[in-house]
């Protein structure tokens, strides 16, 4: 039983299933966007494409007649077709743009090569037939036939409610049949897309659904990503530990060289701070001394090539932090600068000074 993958998979789960390129995706929804960004276009753009197609009528019309030169037919032709690259191109542009953003916006930026990798698999005919005849295959087919006959259906009402329009406008003058066909064209085109919207909505649902269940976890999975997780966890707390405990036993002389620098007042308090990732996320006391202790860390810290830096009020604060404890919130920022100068002085090969 611990094997039925029932549990919900986790975030780790699904992370490594879209590294992989595997990732919830509706072609319906695509396609539902991108033919609504184009009904958008031509209602709004009306006037503009009709005037197109009104120059590739005239060009049309010049080369109507035998007596044309050719030069005439050539510029004909040439307006036909910048007329028609017109009407074309801004669909063209659209489609790409928006089955772009309908995409990201499904899948974020998800991007594999895996997806797109040889796999053998793929061609294995046992795969081949599980693919063709298997349960998801034919729940797409059925899904497949049912999107079919209820867009017949649809066509079918529309057709009939708009055949009365186009039939009344047939004695009419040209631009009244133009309006007719323009009016049942438009009914078409939105009955069309809100069937479209509708489907897509439902097929999205049902992509997510199929995709969450597909990413399914047993029991045992679920507990053995939990324990791995820990494990790390574990490690790296188990390191830091480690890696302080072996710097806090050495002797004073060689804790000192750990250290990145000694802060002074100037010779009443001393600390000695450190900053390494692998041991503290935060910077830290190292060591800390006052009056003779103080002389002789910075004694330390000369022998060691470890920079001394006067800073009378850094140096009172950090005092009151206990050794190995991390600094305060109120001092990250001026710590942090003189971090950031010790390292630019040792990046540039330089000799830093001690403060007197």
């Amino acid at each position: 039983m611990s094997q039925e993958k029932t549990e919900k998979p986790t975030e780790r789960r699904i992370s490594d299933a879209r590294k992989e390129g595997n990732v919830p995706y509706s072609a319906d929804f695509s396609g539902a966007a991108t033919l609504a960004a184009a009904c958008g276009l031509l209602i709004g753009g009306r006037d503009f494409f009709q005037g197109c197609f009104h120059s590739i009528v005239l060009a049309a019309l010049d080369t109507l007649g035998g007596d044309r030169a050719a030069q005439s037919l050539s510029q004909a032709i040439d307006r036909m077709f910048v007329s028609a690259l017109a009407i074309v191109a801004p669909f063209f542009i659209l489609a790409l743009v928006t089955t772009l953003l309908a995409t990201v916006t499904q899948t974020g930026f998800a991007f594999s090569f895996v997806k797109i990798r040889p796999n053998l698999m793929n061609v294995n005919p046992a795969n081949m037939l599980k693919n063709t005849f298997g349960l998801t295959a034919l729940a797409n087919l059925s899904l497949m036939s049912v999107k079919a006959v209820f867009m017949a259906i649809l066509m079918f009402y529309t057709i009939r409610h708009v055949l009365p329009l186009v039939f009344s406008a047939a004695h009419q003058p040209l631009p009244n049949i133009a309006l007719g066909l323009w009016t049942g064209f438009v009914q078409m085109l939105v009955s069309t897309l809100t069937f479209g919207i509708v489907l897509a909505l439902i097929d999205l649902k049902i992509k997510r659904r199929q995709y969450f269940k597909s990413l399914r976890m047993s029991k045992d999975e679920v507990k053995r990503e939990h324990l791995s997780q820990s494990g790390n966890e574990n490690i790296k707390s188990e390191r830091k530990k480690l890696g302080r405990e072996m710097i806090m036993s050495g002797a004073p002389a060689k804790k000192i060289g750990l250290a990145d620098a000694v802060i002074v007042n100037p010779t009443h308090y001393a600390v000695a701070i450190r900053y390494a990732k692998e041991e503290n996320d935060l910077p830290y006391v190292l060591m800390k001394g006052k009056d003779k202790r103080a002389l002789e860390l910075r004694r330390l810290a000369a022998e060691n090539h470890v920079p001394v830096i006067g800073n009378p009020t850094v140096a009172r604060a950090l005092y009151k932090v206990e050794e190995d404890s991390p600094i305060p919130e109120e001092l990250f920022e001026a710590v942090a600068a003189i971090l950031k100068w010790v390292r630019s002085v040792a990046d540039a090969n330089l000799s830093p000074t001690s403060a007197d």
